[in-house]
This record gives C-alpha cells, sequence and structure tokens, in this order.
C-alpha cells in the first residue's frame, strides 16, 4: 500500500477517487490505506460514476445502471470480477464519459469495433430474434456465442451474403444445479420451438456440464468452469472467442476475452489454453474454403 500511495502521488494533478459505486469503493479503499500506509492520497475527494452518468445523461439515478449506459462508453473489456479487470473497465468508461462531457470526442470519429458489431448484428434479422428469445427463456449467464457471430462479421466485410458458411447457432448458459443431459435437450427443444422456421439449427449448451463430456470427444482434458464466460477462454482458436447478450434495457453486453480486432481482421490466431491443436487446425482449414480472404496462424 505504500507503494501504492507513492505511484499516485506522483502522477500529475489532484488524485481524485473514482468508483462504481464510490460509496462502496472508497470505503475499503480509504481502510486500506489509513491502516496499512498510515494516510490516502485522496484526502476526501470522490468522485461516483453512476452519479456523473446522471448528470451527464439527465436521467434519474435508478435508470443510471451499466446496462443502461450508451454502449459507446464501453470498449469491450471483459467484466470478470477479478480486481484488476474491473478496474480498467470501470477506469475506460469514465475515461469515455469525461471525454464525452468536455467535448473531447472527435465528431464524425471512426466507430469502435464494439460499435461495428453491434451494427453488424443489429441488421440480422435472425441474430435478433435468437437474441430475444434466449433472453426472454432467462437463462443462467447465457449468451449467444461464436460462428454465428463472427461468420456474420465476416460476410459483412466480404459482402458476401448474411448467413453464408454459418452451419448452426450456438447458445451457452451456466446452470451447475442441473446437470443432466435431459434437462440441456429440453431447454434446447424449447430454445428451438420458439424460433420455426430458423434457416440452421440452434445448439443450446450448459457449460456447466461440458467437462462431463468433452475429453472423450476431443480427446482432451478439460476442468469444470466456473462460468458460462470463462469458456470463450478455453475455445480452440481465441477468433471463436466472443459472445453477446441482449440487456432487458436492449443493450448488447459483448464479451470478447480476446479483443475484436483478429475477428475483423480476419485472423484465425491459435487459443494454447488447452492442447487442442486438431480443432483449431480443422475448423480453421474449413472456414478458409469459404473465406479465403483469412490469414491463419499456425498452431506451432
Amino acid at each position: 500500500m505504500r507503494r501504492y500511495v507513492d505511484w499516485v502521488r506522483a502522477l500529475p494533478g489532484k488524485p481524485v477517487f473514482v468508483g462504481y459505486p464510490a460509496s462502496f469503493d472508497f470505503m475499503f479503499v480509504n481502510w486500506y490505506l489509513i491502516r496499512f500506509a498510515g494516510e490516502s492520497p485522496f484526502g476526501f475527494s470522490a468522485l461516483d460514476i453512476k452519479t456523473y452518468a446522471m448528470a451527464l445523461l439527465k436521467k434519474e439515478y435508478l435508470q443510471t445502471t451499466k446496462p443502461a449506459l450508451p454502449t459507446h462508453w464501453f470498449d469491450g473489456h471483459p467484466h470478470t470480477h477479478v480486481a484488476l479487470d474491473d478496474a480498467i473497465e470501470q477506469g475506460t468508461l469514465f475515461c469515455n464519459m469525461l471525454a464525452e462531457n468536455l467535448g473531447r470526442t472527435t465528431a464524425g470519429a471512426a466507430p469502435t469495433l464494439n460499435e461495428k458489431l453491434e451494427q453488424i448484428i443489429r441488421a440480422d434479422t435472425h441474430l435478433m430474434q435468437l437474441l430475444k428469445v434466449a433472453r426472454a427463456a432467462n437463462l443462467p449467464q447465457w449468451r449467444v456465442v461464436a460462428g454465428c457471430l463472427y461468420q456474420t462479421v465476416w460476410n459483412s466485410l466480404t459482402g458476401r451474403p448474411t448467413r453464408t458458411g454459418i452451419n448452426d447457432y450456438d447458445v451457452i448458459y451456466f446452470d451447475d444445479g442441473d446437470l443432466s443431459r435431459e434437462t440441456e435437450a429440453a431447454t434446447e427443444a424449447r430454445i428451438r420451438a420458439e424460433l420455426p422456421g430458423f434457416p440452421a439449427p440452434i445448439e443450446v449448451c450448459n457449460q456447466a456440464r461440458v467437462h462431463l463430456w468433452f475429453e472423450g470427444h476431443f480427446g482432451v482434458a478439460y476442468p469444470p468452469l466456473s462460468s458460462a464466460d470463462e469458456a470463450l477462454t478455453r475455445y480452440a482458436s481465441t477468433t471463436h472467442a466472443v459472445g453477446v447478450r441482449l440487456t432487458r434495457a436492449d443493450r448488447l453486453d459483448v464479451f470478447a476475452p480476446f479483443g475484436l480486432d483478429d475477428i475483423f481482421d480476419m485472423v484465425v490466431r491459435p487459443n494454447h489454453a488447452l492442447p487442442n491443436k486438431a480443432t483449431h487446425e480443422r475448423k480453421a482449414a474449413r472456414a478458409r474454403e469459404t473465406w479465403p480472404e483469412l490469414q491463419i496462424v499456425p498452431w506451432d
């Protein structure tokens, strides 16, 4: 904590503590600083992001929850509840809000990759139908993930018809209270029944039970997951790791643990989280048959 105080004091200007919510974060950070460093570089200067959003948007306090905030304030940082990740996410959020409030945003600036992804998804009728049905199903930690998203982007970038190369639409969720295959199958049947005539099969998978069958299917050991989002960090190619959900406020919540650059650059890059070379190479080769513009990064 002493090193942290020295680092903050070395920064230019007067330090102001920023948090979401500041009332909670400031309380325990201030206690640790006083207890272990003997002082706080912030004094009593604290700014609450939610209150700042209330003033900036001219909305009531309860209307400024994160799902209700403008999408362009978020830069796609993962919300993992890991302290460093959350600090980066909130810092980026506040910096974007501050820049907008002070008029430092560039008029007509190019959209961010998150904004481009949202535009492409919202323009796809079938993806939006699936997102709305999945939202109504209220599955725990659900997301629409992988191929139906990044392949839709590739089709948009290359001018191909919307559903070119899309073999299925994947929905994941996480329910460690029921690991039965029967419940998973019933959930899939329920989603499919809401979308008769959908252009490709809808596959629904409970990520809490993947470790029960993955090794037998792929020949690679698979430790149990702690969340649905964690599953994306283990996909054979980092390019595959993108998922979205539609919030109650109709905001698209994007999770892309490796970022969106490779998807928009049409690069298929291996993910060495698991020794899954065969899957990376097989899927990459198959994708290149449809999108020859792809750049495939070899596993080794």
